[in-house]
């Protein structure tokens, strides 16, 4: 069996949640789940192959699981076994804004920026894994229409109905630009048979904020978005969007994608297309 989901661990309970999360996931992939854990030296690594061993113990299921415990650099070596492994997708867990600190930091941006796979980021508690409503904020940048692609995907390999929600400006430019975004994705959404819906941003409160109090009303599942560049993460949208959506307080996990590998996750998921 394909081993296609990473995982990476700390062996924390924000871990844990992680794996399980993973673990719901996989049958909808037909895989297994791959743990990655990076120590510092190789003089730790028998120490944490021994902390591996028990961690993994705890885990009661029939999904295949393979572990790993190498010595390096957490930042780099997490984008290259996505790589290596050519896994479907990475889901790591993160913690409030310590957690985001810790994994969306100055270097550990270069996760994101430089893996082929998306991210799944998972809230400390995060909810069963079923993906029934997918979130995906629309706004002027063209980066945008990457994420459709793997929104579709998603929305096909769960039979999920995807909800776009349209960014609110007052300036022409912008309010264009939005428009001729929105109505690519209704035409890319249309020509491949997905159910979907939209919805447009009143522009009371910024636009991070209006995504989640949709999210919470339709009891969101996912929320997708697109990285677009390795200065600032999500930064088109605000100073602070990533950190509040993927800090958000209704534990909503966040599929993350690097706008420049948006070809390679479509082809990822060419295996699962109906």
């Amino acid at each position: 069996m394909d081993h296609r989901l990473l995982v990476p661990v700390d062996f924390s309970q924000i871990s844990v949640n992680a794996v399980n999360y993973a673990l719901g996931l996989a049958p909808a992939f037909n895989c297994g789940v791959v743990l990655l854990h990076v120590v510092d030296d190789e003089e730790y690594k028998q120490k944490g192959e021994r902390e591996m061993e028990k961690f993994l113990a705890q885990f009661e299921t029939d999904i295949s699981i393979k572990t790993f415990v190498i010595p390096g650099n957490l930042f780099e070596d997490i984008a290259k076994a996505a790589e290596l492994l050519e896994v479907y997708m990475v889901v790591m867990g993160t913690s409030g804004l310590k957690g985001l600190q810790y994994l969306f930091g100055s270097h550990a941006l270069r996760i994101v920026t430089s893996a082929s796979a998306p991210f799944l980021i998972t809230q400390e508690q995060p909810p069963r894994p079923k993906i029934e409503t997918i979130v995906v904020p629309v706004d002027l940048a063209s980066e945008d229409k990457h994420i459709l692609s793997l929104a579709l995907q998603s929305a096909r390999l769960f039979d999920a109905k995807i909800h776009l929600f349209v960014a609110h400006h007052t300036d022409e430019f912008s309010r264009n630009n939005t428009y001729r975004n929105e109505k690519f994705a209704h035409r890319y959404l249309d020509d491949h048979n997905i159910h979907y819906t939209t919805i447009h941003a009143e522009g009371k409160n910024s636009f991070d904020k209006e995504i989640l109090e949709y999210a919470d009303l339709v009891s969101a599942d996912m929320i997708a978005v697109v990285n677009h560049k390795e200065t600032g993460f999500l930064n088109v949208f605000g100073k602070n969007f990533d950190q509040n959506l993927i800090t958000n307080d209704n534990g909503i996990p966040v599929l993350v994608m690097n706008a420049n590998e948006h070809k390679k996750i479509t082809d990822i998921f060419d295996v699962f297309q109906v």
